[in-house]
């Protein structure tokens, strides 16, 4: 499977339920929510929190996935001309070393 997929798939996962603890938030006026310390903390947002973060997790693999096929086709260069015959690089490397 697709990693970008899976990364979708899990944005879903977190967005349905997110949204349905939203929805019964706002019905019943009471926030289903976990404790913390002196505070409550809504389920909904932490549901909703996790969707964004996969959903900026997609986004960032959907975009660098985008950008290879531009980045590709500018390293690629067609030769132009001959090849210079000075040039030689399938010679041994020299064994002296110079001093400057």
């Amino acid at each position: 499977m697709n990693s970008a997929a899976v990364k979708l798939f899990l944005t879903l996962l977190w967005l349905v339920p997110g949204l349905g603890f939203l929805v019964h938030d706002l019905i019943t006026g009471r926030p289903v929510a976990v404790p913390m310390g002196r505070w409550q903390l809504p389920l909904a947002w932490i549901c909703l929190l996790l969707a964004a973060f996969n959903f900026v997790r997609w986004w960032s693999v959907r975009s660098r996935v985008d950008l290879r096929p531009q980045l590709s086709r500018r390293g690629r260069r067609e030769p132009t001309g001959e090849p210079d015959p000075a040039f030689r690089f399938d010679d041994p490397p020299s064994s002296e070393v110079r001093e400057p």
